[in-house]
């Protein structure tokens, strides 16, 4: 076999068995970071379908996995679930900020540690969230008459523009009446004065035809 010659007799030189050696290392590597690139590959592809189709949304709550040991005990008797936590705001994707409790403090939590809560919501979330509505139904309720306030408002100053509108209106009329008035009788005194006759003969005029009438 070949295992019992010597470089010599398998090789023509060193150099031959080195250059061989260094290829096959070579082709030895391809495979395994092959093959290394395939199980990240397939990982990452395994891990990314849980993460996208575990969703949560705001004011969720779910558990919140804290692992922690205990002298004397094996992990798998242990809780290492803790909550239920209340999700208060979303990040982005993959964090989520939480709270245990309404007085407690927030922490921003991976989304690999959180696992949907199914179960009775505690007592003082329970009055924490009525309290929420109640400002909220609040918060709702004056939107609403500060939006009624200011069509109100809208209004008003409509209908005054509007009449402010009107009189100025009425009052362009009226000066074009008058102006008008004032031209009619120009023309009038015009007119007599072309005829040659004054106010006071036409007056005289009229004067004699009562007195004829009166007679008569």
């Amino acid at each position: 076999m070949l295992y019992n010659l010597s470089l010599e007799t398998q090789y023509e030189n060193e150099d031959v068995y080195v250059s061989e050696a260094s290829e096959r290392m070579r082709k030895a590597f391809q495979v395994v970071r092959k093959q290394l690139n395939a199980n990240f590959e397939r990982a990452k592809r395994r891990y990314d379908e849980r993460v996208k189709s575990t969703k949560f949304r705001e004011g969720e709550f779910v558990w919140h996995f804290i692992p922690c040991t205990e002298k004397g005990m094996n992990k798998k008797w242990m809780m290492t679930n803790k909550g239920p936590y209340r999700i208060i705001k979303r990040l982005n994707d993959v964090n989520f900020v939480v709270q245990k409790l309404p007085t407690s403090g927030m922490e921003i939590v991976h989304i690999d540690r959180l696992t949907r809560f199914h179960g009775t919501v505690p007592k003082l979330w329970k009055q924490a969230m009525r309290k929420e509505q109640d400002i909220a139904h609040e918060m709702s309720a004056s939107k609403d008459e500060a939006q009624k306030n200011a069509i109100n408002v809208e209004a008003t100053r409509a209908k005054s523009s509007l009449e402010l509108s009107e009189q100025v209106v009425a009052s362009t009329n009226n000066s074009d009446a008058h102006n008008m008035a004032d031209k009619n009788a120009s023309n009038c005194n015009a007119t007599s004065t072309d005829s040659g006759l004054g106010i006071d003969v036409v007056d005289d005029l009229v004067d004699i035809s009562v007195d004829d009438l009166a007679t008569s």
